[in-house]
C-alpha cells in the first residue's frame, strides 16, 4: 500500500499561509503523527504542549511580580528613611536660625513687685541706671525675689527667664527716722538719702542701724546687725549683781539708762 504524503502536503500549505508561525507548526505536529498512524497522540501531544507553555508564562509572570512588589517596599522604606533623616536635619537647621536671629536678651534685676502703677503681672527691674517696668510673662511672679537677676525680652519687654544669681545691694547706714521714713548714708557717697521703708521693717530700725539697700531705688533688703554694738557684746554673762559692786553707783545707773 503506498503511502500518504496528506501530511507533508498540509506542511507545505501551511508554510505557504499566513496565518501565525504558532499554528503552524501545531499543524506539522499534528500532520506528522496522522502520518506515523496515530491521531490521538498527535492531539494529545499538541494540548500538552500548548498548557505548559500557559503555565510557564503564568509562573514567569506572578515571579516577577513578587519581585517588584518587593523591590518597591524595600525603595519605599528606604525613601521614608530619607525623608523622615531630612525632615529631622531640616528642623535642627530652623531651630539654629531662629536662635541666631533672635535679639540678645536684656540682664536686669528686680527691684520692686509692688506698686500703685504695676498691674499683677508687672514688676521693675533695672539694668545699670535704668528702670523698666516689664511682664513677668511666663514666669510665675511668685517665684521673683526681689533682688533676682532675670533675662528681658528687648522687643516684648517680657521676663523670659529667671536667674539663681541675686544682687545683695549694698550697706547703708540708718542716721535718722521720721514719718515711716529713714534718712540713710552709704559710706563713700556725701549725700543722705531719704527713703521710704515698709512698717514691719521700719518697727525693727532704731538710727545707728546698719541696712542693706537696693541701688538704684534703695528698696531695703535685710537689717543688719550693728557691728559697733556687737563689738561690744560680752561673750559671757557674769553672776555678779549690781549690789556687789561698790563705788560704781553712778556708772551703774549711767548704763542701765543706757541699755
Amino acid at each position: 500500500m503506498p503511502l500518504s504524503n496528506k501530511g507533508w502536503d498540509e506542511t507545505l500549505a501551511c508554510s505557504r499561509d499566513l496565518r501565525p508561525q504558532s499554528g503552524c507548526r501545531l499543524v506539522v505536529t499534528e500532520a506528522r503523527a496522522y502520518a506515523r498512524g496515530d491521531p490521538r497522540m498527535a492531539s494529545d501531544e499538541s494540548e500538552g504542549k500548548a498548557g505548559k507553555s500557559a503555565d510557564e508564562v503564568r509562573d514567569e509572570f506572578e515571579e516577577k511580580m513578587d519581585r517588584l512588589r518587593r523591590q518597591y517596599e524595600r525603595d519605599l522604606h528606604s525613601f521614608r528613611y530619607e525623608i523622615e533623616e531630612r525632615e529631622y536635619r531640616l528642623k535642627a537647621y530652623e531651630d539654629k536660625f531662629n536662635k541666631i536671629k533672635q535679639p540678645p536678651l536684656l540682664y536686669a534685676y528686680v527691684v520692686r513687685k509692688e506698686g500703685p502703677n504695676l498691674d499683677g503681672n508687672q514688676v521693675v527691674v533695672a539694668r545699670a541706671t535704668e528702670l523698666l517696668k516689664v511682664s513677668t510673662g511666663l514666669v510665675d511672679k511668685s517665684q521673683l525675689g526681689v533682688g533676682q537677676y532675670v533675662w528681658v525680652h528687648p522687643q516684648t519687654y517680657a521676663i523670659v527667664e529667671g536667674s539663681a544669681v541675686r544682687n545683695e545691694g549694698v550697706i547703708a547706714k540708718v542716721g535718722d527716722m521720721m514719718d515711716g521714713k529713714l534718712v540713710i548714708s552709704i559710706e563713700g557717697d556725701m549725700e543722705k538719702r531719704l527713703i521710704d521703708c515698709d512698717k514691719g521693717v521700719y518697727k525693727k530700725l532704731k538710727p545707728g542701724f546698719q541696712i542693706s539697700v537696693l541701688p538704684p531705688t534703695m528698696e531695703v533688703l535685710e537689717v543688719l546687725p550693728n557691728l559697733e554694738v556687737k563689738s561690744l557684746l560680752l561673750g559671757e554673762k557674769p553672776n555678779v549683781k549690781y549690789g556687789q559692786i561698790g563705788g560704781l553707783m553712778e556708772a551703774i545707773e549711767r548704763i542701765k539708762d543706757v541699755v
